[in-house]
Parts: structure tokens; C-alpha cells; sequence
């Protein structure tokens, strides 16, 4: 069986683009049905996730790859009907949700440039877009252990030494001498002096989990400024005041549940008087020609409350904008200021 040929895009054809993600990259195909009736590829695409991301949950993660593909390949799929599959089915309802969140709302507000039906596809259904999420694959199966445990490199190295007593090149570096002074072992488990308290030694990042799972998690998801002294008071682990801060804010119940602040910001200086008296206007576009040859779109921004008031136009001149103020002023009167970046 020969691998299937990339084939051009058809304009007038359904796109079709299979998401998919993993803990470590993210991997999409676009096809279409071309001819023959057959499905086939377009083009291919697969990234590897950025560190802070790959604390997402399952769903989100598969919800970025929807989002980060469609951004990709928005060059075909802008003004157009295309089909997405994903094999997580919460994501195929998730951009549905009313009460969305943080991310996800800028996620959804993207979306709706495009013309995009997501939709469900059982995994078997789903494997080149899994493979292409997967790269490493084979490489990660190989090394689970050193892939899991993410050891600190000096703090390995110490540990060793003190579990088998013997002496290398490595302990005549100063650093480590000095480190290895300050690390005891009871019961097979690392411990750290310093001064007169004794922490217990969090090795990998899956013993940090564990903690934090604990304190973070069954303790009512209290925020860091309440975590952090209790886990500094007993616990030791090389920039563990980072990670302690990243596992909280990245936290998905927390952001949930977290207090949301207002839109707009009030310095003290600005004057906020009433309702519709201060207006920010601006284009939109190009966008795909739409009917009357309008390829833009002039949108007026109410700094209060952030109502929007919009209208296509053909063009970005002067005339079209002053076209849509005075409509807008005639509906809500005249008001006090109007901000423009021009």
C-alpha cells in the first residue's frame, strides 16, 4: 500500500480537518473528498505543546487543538464550511457552553469567525491525527522512567552517591560537596537539612503532584499565599516556589470558580458620566466578499458596559465611518467622546 498524495484544495468542496492531542504535541489532517469521492489529504500538521500548557486538562487540551489547527490552516478554512472531528466528546459540545470560562471564552469568541461544525469521532476513527499527536511516541515508551520522574540532574546525582557511598569526579565539584553535606537518607528516602529544621526531599515532579493533590486539591483549593507556607515548612525541591505558584494558577477548578473582575479598569481619572457617552470605533477585515462587495467591518465599543454596534461596509474611508457614527448617534444619542486610533 502506497502512502496517500497530498492533493490540492477544491474550493467548492466540504473540508474536513481530524484534531487530536496528547500530553506532549498536538496533530491535525485536512482533507477533502475529491473526484473520485475518496477522502483525501490536504495537508498535515503537528506541534509540540509549550511546557505551561501541557498542565491542561485532557479536554482543554484537545480543545487548543481544535483551536490552534483551525488557526493554522485558516487560510483554506475562513468563509468556509468545514467539519471538525475530535475524539473527545466533551469538546464537541464544550464551545456550546454558555457558562465557559477564562480560556475557553476566547477560544469560543475565535470560533466564531469560521463557519465550523465540531463533532465526535471515536478514536480507532481517528489515527492519523493520532499519530500525528504522537510523534515521540515510541521514544517516551522507551524511557518511561526518566520521562516520568523529570529528576533534577545535581540533586540525582548527590543521591547516588549517597546511596552507594562511592565517590566520582563529580562529588569534586564544589557545589555538589557543599550540597551533599546537607542531605541525609532515612529509610531510603532523601531529606534536607538547613539549620536546624529537616524537609523531606520531593525528587520528581510526580512526589510534588501528590503533595499538592492533597493540599491544594483536598484542602478546598485554597490559593497559594495559604499553600505555599505549609509546603515550605516541611517539604525541599529546587525551584519549588515556582512550581507550587504554576500548579495553583493553572489550576482548572480554581479557574472556575475564581472571582471574575470587570471588563474595564477605572484609574480614578477617567470620567465615567452614564450610559452610550463614550464610544471607541475601528475596522474590522478584509474579511471573504460578502453581498454589496462589503469586505469590512466598522465596530463601535461602549466603554461602559462594552456594548458593541457594528455594520459591513465596502471599504475603511471616512465616509463609511461616518456613516456608522451617525447612525449609532442617532439610536443613542449624541454622546461626550468618541475615541478613534486614526
Amino acid at each position: 500500500m502506497s502512502a496517500p498524495v497530498l492533493k490540492h484544495p477544491e474550493e467548492d468542496k466540504l473540508f474536513i480537518l481530524s484534531t487530536d492531542a496528547s500530553s506532549v504535541d498536538i496533530g491535525a489532517v485536512l482533507e477533502q473528498f475529491i473526484q473520485d469521492e475518496e477522502l483525501r489529504p490536504i495537508a498535515y500538521y503537528s506541534r509540540n505543546l509549550q511546557t505551561a500548557k501541557k498542565n491542561y486538562q485532557n479536554y482543554e487540551l484537545e480543545a487548543l487543538a481544535v483551536v490552534t489547527e483551525i488557526k493554522h490552516f485558516r487560510p483554506y478554512l475562513l468563509g468556509r464550511h468545514v467539519i471538525v472531528y475530535t475524539d473527545n466528546s466533551a469538546v464537541a459540545s464544550l464551545f456550546k457552553e454558555k457558562d465557559s470560562y477564562g480560556r475557553i471564552i476566547r477560544w469560543v469568541n475565535f470560533l466564531l469567525e469560521f463557519n465550523c461544525e465540531i463533532k465526535h469521532r471515536a478514536e480507532k476513527e481517528n489515527v492519523v491525527a493520532d499519530y500525528l499527536s504522537r510523534p515521540g511516541a515510541d521514544v517516551l515508551m522507551a524511557q518511561p522512567k526518566s520521562y516520568n520522574q523529570q529528576q533534577d540532574k545535581s540533586l540525582t546525582e548527590i543521591k547516588q552517591i549517597m546511596f552507594t557511598g562511592i565517590l566520582d569526579d563529580k562529588i569534586n565539584n564544589p557545589k555538589n560537596k557543599r550540597q551533599l553535606k546537607t542531605f541525609i537518607l532515612i529509610k531510603e528516602k532523601s531529606y534536607k537539612k538547613k539549620k536546624d529544621q529537616i524537609y523531606e526531599v520531593l525528587e520528581t515532579i510526580g512526589d510534588l503532584d501528590k503533595v499538592l493533590n492533597t493540599e491544594h486539591n483536598g484542602m478546598g483549593h485554597l490559593d497559594s499565599g495559604y499553600v505555599w507556607p505549609w509546603i515550605r515548612s516541611r517539604y525541599w525541591r529546587p525551584k519549588l516556589y515556582t512550581e507550587v505558584h504554576n500548579y495553583i494558577r493553572s489550576c482548572q477548578r480554581c479557574q472556575e470558580f475564581a472571582e471574575r473582575l470587570p471588563l474595564y479598569k477605572f484609574d480614578g481619572k477617567s470620567k465615567l458620566s452614564s450610559i452610550f457617552k463614550n464610544w471607541v470605533i475601528d475596522f474590522l477585515g478584509p474579511f471573504p466578499e460578502l453581498q454589496a462587495n462589503n469586505r469590512y467591518t466598522v465596530i463601535m465599543i461602549e466603554t461602559l458596559t462594552g456594548f458593541p454596534f457594528t455594520e459591513a461596509k465596502p471599504d475603511t474611508t471616512a465616509i463609511s465611518a461616518i456613516e456608522v457614527v451617525w447612525k449609532a448617534f442617532s439610536i443613542f444619542g449624541i454622546p461626550d467622546s468618541v475615541t478613534v486610533d486614526r
